[in-house]
Order: structure tokens, then C-alpha cells, then sequence
């Protein structure tokens, strides 16, 4: 009997580890796979960029031809096909920027993100003035992350809100909450609202709305959804708010800090 038991015993230890050489080959794999797959992105997205500019230049001086400038419809055209381009150039560039991102170091620190919003404010600060936007901010925790990514996620949530304004002026509330291990950021608005059947797939690369404006490059969620990835925290659309969108993300609470966190009112 102890011999058939020390028998099982062996074929067992040997079968875990196959399975644990089998388990580290395929870790291997997918870590290599990634890798290249990192590389072919950010390589395709910069060798995109040169044919493109060179595309922009040659239509710029189509444009300025005597013979098109008095051939309106081939100006309509060329402007058309310049203004495609633009866009194109946006969306290289943005993917460009995604790519990288597993590719950079991060810094993370304790973060005090009422500066991070505000350092957001700023580079929107154009678009919020034209909009007449009304941002209220309640007091938010400080949270553990990289400052320069958070302020990209912020950015791209405000942006997106405002792009997808209804009429009337946009408010917008950013509020937090304490969540075990984390912080929980939220963002709403006043704007058009998205169906719930459609949220599933909001963050999806290049989706864009309905309602979205022209210019945008249709990668800033994917680009929040990777960056709160990146601080081990998950990001959705708050289904159930009405009458706007609610957009909520986590990320982790501060390490070595022994302030109080309290919830915004």
C-alpha cells in the first residue's frame, strides 16, 4: 500500500510539473506575443504618419492652384480629402500614444487630484469657454497613480462630455467616494445620455457616438480604459444615471499616507 501511494505520489508530483513547464511556455508565449504586437502598433502608427503628411502637403498646394481655386467643386473636393486627412493624421497619432503607454515608466506617487483636474482645466480651458460649461467640483481624496496619466483620463472624460452636450449649457459634477482599496471617481453630465444597450461597447477603439464632434479622434475612452487598467482599477458607464452620462472609474488609495479619506458630499 505505501508503495502504491508513493508510486501516485510520484506521478502526481510529475504531472504538476509538466503542467507548471506547460503554464510557463505559455506565459512566455503571450508575454512575446504582447511584445510584438506592442511593436508592430507603434511601428504602423509612425510610418503612417509620414505618408500622411506628405498627402496633407501636396493637397495643401493642389488648393492653391489657380486652375482649382476657380473649379469649386474640385476645391470642395480637395478640402474634403485635406480635412480626412487630418483627422487620419489625429487618430495615427492617438494610436501612436495608446501603443506607447505599456512602453513608458510610470510614476507613481500619492496624487492630489484637485490638481490633476486642474492642470486638465487648463488644457481645455478653450473648449469649456466656448462652451459656457459649468464644472463643479466637490472634494475629492487623494488617490495612489501616475499624476500625468490621470491627468489624461480626466482630460479625455471632460472633453467627451462636452463634445456630447445637449443645448443647453453643459454641467458637469465630479464627485468621489471611498471603496475598499480604492478611490471611486465619478464624472456626470447634462448631456444627450447613451443608450444602455450601446454602453457595453463605449470604450471600444474608435467608437464613436452619434453625437460626437467631427474632430475627435475616437480613442480617448480606450485610452482612459487603458491608463485605469494600468492602475489595477476599472472604469464603466454608470447604466442606471439619467438624465446625461455617468462615467466612474477606481483607482487604488494612497500607500503611505495617514490622512483620513472621506467621502464628498
Amino acid at each position: 500500500w505505501m508503495a502504491r501511494r508513493a508510486r501516485e505520489q510520484r506521478i502526481l508530483e510529475e504531472k504538476i510539473a509538466e503542467q507548471a513547464q506547460e503554464l510557463a511556455r505559455i506565459n512566455q508565449d503571450l508575454e512575446f506575443s504582447n511584445t510584438q504586437l506592442k511593436q508592430f502598433s507603434a511601428v504602423a502608427a509612425h510610418d503612417l504618419q509620414s505618408p500622411l503628411r506628405q498627402i496633407a502637403a501636396f493637397a495643401r498646394l493642389l488648393l492653391e492652384r489657380p486652375a482649382v481655386r476657380v473649379d469649386r467643386v474640385a476645391a470642395d473636393y480637395i478640402t474634403t480629402m485635406d480635412a480626412s486627412l487630418r483627422r487620419m493624421q489625429k487618430m495615427v497619432a492617438s494610436l501612436l500614444h495608446y501603443a506607447r503607454l505599456s512602453a513608458r515608466t510610470y510614476d507613481f506617487a500619492d496624487v492630489d487630484m484637485m490638481q490633476v483636474i486642474d492642470e486638465a482645466r487648463q488644457n481645455l480651458s478653450g473648449l469649456i469657454e466656448e462652451s459656457g460649461a459649468q464644472i463643479k467640483i466637490e472634494p475629492l481624496p487623494r488617490a495612489f497613480g501616475d499624476s500625468v496619466l490621470l491627468a489624461q483620463v480626466w482630460q479625455n472624460l471632460i472633453a467627451n462630455a462636452l463634445q456630447h452636450c445637449a443645448e443647453a449649457p453643459p454641467q458637469l459634477v465630479i464627485c468621489a467616494r471611498p471603496v475598499p482599496g480604492f478611490i471611486e471617481y465619478a464624472l456626470s453630465d447634462n448631456g444627450v445620455g447613451i443608450d444602455r444597450e450601446k454602453g457595453d461597447a463605449l470604450f471600444e477603439m474608435f467608437r464613436r457616438g452619434e453625437t460626437a464632434a467631427p474632430g475627435g479622434s475616437g480613442i480617448g475612452l480606450s485610452l482612459c480604459l487603458r491608463i485605469i487598467e494600468i492602475h489595477c482599477g476599472k472604469i464603466w458607464f454608470d447604466a442606471g444615471y439619467s438624465p446625461g452620462t455617468r462615467i466612474c472609474f477606481t483607482v487604488p488609495l494612497p500607500i503611505a499616507s495617514n490622512r483620513p479619506v472621506h467621502a464628498a458630499h
